[in-house]
C-alpha cells in the first residue's frame, strides 16, 4: 500500500513513519544496534517495517504518518494462531539426543511423537520425511546433534524447527551445510508453493567453515529465523539465485525471487566468507548480530537485488574482506538470467538504527552498480539514524551511486579510518537517468579525531557525473586534528543543488560541537551542549524527529541529536 500526500511529492522519504504492533509480548528492547537496549521491538519508524509475534492473538497494528503539520493514522488486525492448535497430535515430533521423549513432560506437547536420536539430518530427511511426515519438530535444549549432511525442508508448510525443554538451546554440529529449503531443477519435481516455515531457538556450529548453513536451493516464501545462532560456517544464510535461474530455464520468470525472508535476533558470526549473501523480496534483518572473523573475501552482508527490505536494529561488526553492507542495484544480468525481470529496480529499501562497523576494505557501506557502466536501478532508499564506526584500514564510510536515496540523523564515528571521505557519489554512465537523482543527506553528525594532513570531506562526487537534485543540509561536523583542508562537497555537486547550513570550512576543524564527550563514543554523548556552534543553525527540511526520535522544533539545529 502506498502513501499520498498533499504536502510533498516524495512521501517515501519526506514522510515520518512510526509504528505501534500493539504486542505487549514485543515491547523488550532490542540487543542490538544503534538503540542498543534502548529501541522497542514493539514499535517502528519507516514507510515500511517488519515485526515477529510470537505469541498467539490478535494484535492491532497503528501507523502514524506525520507531514510536519498533521498526523493520519491507519490500522489493521493481524491474528496470531497457538502452535498447540496448528500442529495438535501427531503433527509433532519431539527429539532428545539422550533418550526417549514422553509426549506431556518435559516441555514436550501433549499427543507428540517420539524420538531417541542423535542424527540432525536423519530426523529432518528420513523420520520427518523433509518435512511431510511431521510439521512440528522439536529437539530437546541442552542436548548436542551432529549433522552429517544437510536437513532438507520441501514440503509445503505451515511448520517449524525448534526447541522444546529448559536449558541452553540445542547444539548441532558437524562439518556439513545444516539446512537447506526448496527443492531443485534436477530433482524433476520442483515445489514452487513451499513455504511457511519457522527455525527458532536453535545453535548450529559449522565446526570448520567449509559449508553453509541455511541455503535456499529452490522456490520458497514465508520463511523466518529466530534466536538462531550460526558459527563457523562458509556462509550463514546463503539465497544464490543460480537454483531459480535452473528452474526457469524453460520458461523464465515462472518462478519469482524468494519472498517473506525474515532473520530476527540471530547470530551469525565466524563465518568463513559472507554472513548473508544473494536476493529476496520483502526481506527483513532485524536484532542481529553478524561478524566475519575468519574471511576468504566476500562482504559481510551482501544484497544483489531486494524490493521492500528492512535491515534495522543490527550490528554488523565487520571482519569481512569485503564490506560491511553492500546493497546492490539490480541491473539487467547476462544471458542465464531468467528470474529476475530486466526491469526490475533495487527498490524500498530501509537501513536503520544499526550499528555498522568497518570492514577490512577501503570503504565498508556500500549502495552502487556491480560494474562500472551497469545500468543500475536504484529508487527509493532511506539511511537513517545508524551509527557508523570507522575502523583501520576503512577510508570511505558510505559509498553509493544510488538515486531517490535520503541519509539522515546518522552518526559518522571517523575516528580510526585512514582517510576522511563520509559519502562519497558517484553516478553510473548507463541509463535509466534518475539513477543518481534526488539525493538528500540531512542532520548528519559526523567526528574524526585522527591527526591526519589528508583533507576532510563530507561529500566526494569521485566518478562520472555529479548528481542532479542534490541537497545537503544541516551536516555537523568536527575534525579537530585534520589539517589538509576541508570541504563539505568536493567537485561539482551537479544541476539543482541546494548546499547550505553545514559546518564547512575552517569552522571543521575549529568549530565547537560542544558534544557531551570529546571525542564522542557511544550515541548519547553525541549530543551538543549550551553554546555549540550547532544550536539554531540548521534550516527546515523534511527531517521530523532526530536520532533519538525526540521531535525537532522551531529554529533547527546541525547535526543527529537535538541539544
Amino acid at each position: 500500500m502506498g502513501t499520498t500526500a498533499a504536502a510533498t511529492a516524495r512521501p517515501f522519504h519526506d514522510l515520518e513513519y512510526r509504528w505501534d504492533f500493539g504486542d505487549p509480548a514485543g515491547g523488550a528492547t532490542w540487543a542490538n544496534g544503534s538503540g542498543a537496549n534502548v529501541n522497542s521491538k514493539n514499535a517502528a519508524t519507516g514507510p515500511l517495517s517488519a515485526h515477529v509475534f510470537e505469541t498467539p492473538g490478535n494484535y492491532s497494528v497503528c501507523l502514524s504518518v506525520f507531514d510536519g503539520v498533521s498526523t493520519a493514522q491507519t490500522g489493521i488486525t493481524i491474528a496470531v494462531s497457538d502452535p498447540n492448535v496448528v500442529f495438535a497430535g501427531s503433527a509433532t515430533l519431539c527429539v532428545d539426543s539422550g533418550g526417549l521423549p514422553t509426549a506431556g513432560m518435559d516441555g514436550c506437547p501433549i499427543g507428540a511423537a517420539a524420538l531417541n536420536s542423535s542424527d540432525f539430518d536423519a530426523v529432518i530427511n528420513t523420520t520427518a520425511g523433509y518435512g511431510a511426515n511431521y510439521k512440528r519438530i522439536l529437539f530437546r535444549r541442552a542436548r548436542t546433534y551432529v549433522s552429517s549432511f544437510q536437513g532438507a525442508l520441501a514440503a509445503d508448510g505451515p511448520g517449524l524447527v525448534g526447541a522444546y525443554g529448559t536449558g541452553t538451546k540445542p547444539l548441532i554440529t558437524g562439518a556439513s551445510a545444516k539446512m537447506m529449503f526448496g527443492t531443485a531443477a534436477n530433482t524433476g519435481n520442483v515445489n514452487a508453493d513451499f513455504g511457511d516455515w519457522r527455525v527458532v531457538d536453535l545453535n548450529f556450529d559449522g565446526v570448520s567453515k567449509v559449508a553453509n548453513a541455511f541455503e535456499m536451493i529452490g522456490p520458497a516464501k514465508q520463511l523466518t529465523f529466530l534466536r538462531v545462532e550460526v558459527r563457523n560456517t562458509l556462509i550463514g544464510l546463503v539465497h544464490s539465485k543460480f537454483f531459480l535461474d535452473q528452474i526457469n530455464a524453460g520458461v523464465p520468470f515462472t518462478v519469482p525471487v524468494w519472498s517473506e525472508i525474515t532473520m530476527a535476533d540471530s547470530v551469525i558470526e565466524d563465518s568463513g566468507n559472507y554472513a548473508f549473501l544473494g536476493e529476496a523480496n520483502r526481506f527483513a534483518l532485524l536484532g542481529s548480530f553478524l561478524r566475519g572473523t575468519d574471511p576468504i573475501g566476500g562482504h559481510l552482508v551482501r544484497v544483489s537485488y531486494t524490493n521492500s527490505m528492512v535491515l534495522s536494529n543490527n550490528h554488523l561488526a565487520g571482519g569481512s574482506n569485503g564490506n560491511s553492507l553492500t546493497i546492490r542495484g539490480f541491473h539487467p544480468f547476462p544471458a542465464g538470467d531468467n528470474t529476475i525481470p530486466p526491469n526490475a529496480w533495487t527498490e524500498n529499501v530501509i537501513v536503520s538504527d544499526n550499528r555498522i562497523d568497518g570492514g577490512n576494505s577501503a570503504w565498508f557501506f556500500t549502495i552502487r552498480r556491480v560494474n562500472t557502466g551497469d545500468d543500475v536501478r536504484f529508487r527509493n532508499i532511506l539511511v537513517e539514524r545508524n551509527w557508523l564506526v570507522a575502523t583501520p584500514p576503512t577510508q570511505n564510510m558510505l559509498v553509493t551511486d544510488a538515486g531517490e536515496l535520503t541519509i539522515r540523523n546518522n552518526l559518522f564515528q571517523m575516528t580510526g579510518g585512514v582517510s576522511h571521505d563520509s559519502v562519497v557519489l558517484g553516478r553510473s554512465s548507463g541509463t535509466p537517468a534518475s539513477v543518481s537523482n534526488n539525493i538528500s543527506v540531512l542532520n548528519n553528525s559526523l567526528y574524526a579525531g585522527t591527526a591526519t594532513s589528508g583533507a576532510y570531506v563530507l561529500i566526494n562526487i569521485s566518478e562520472g557525473s555529479a548528481p542532479t537534485n542534490l541537497t545537503v543540509k544541516n551536516n555537523l561536523s568536527y575534525a579537530p586534528n585534520v589539517t589538509g583542508g576541508n570541504a563539505v562537497v568536493l567537485f561539482s555537486p551537479g544541476s539543482g543543488a541546494d548546499i547550505s547550513n553545514n559546518t564547512s570550512g575552517a569552522s571543521i576543524q575549529t568549530g565547537n560541537p560542544n558534544f557531551a564527550t570529546t571525542p564522542p563514543a557511544a550515541p548519547l554523548t553525541w549530543r551538543p551542549a549550551a553554546g555549540s556552534d550547532a544550536i539554531d543553525a540548521g534550516a527546515s527540511v523534511p527531517v521530523w524527529s532526530d536520532f533519538f526520535m525526540a521531535p525537532r522544533t522551531g529554529t533547527y539545529d546541525l547535526g543527529a541529536v537535538n541539544p
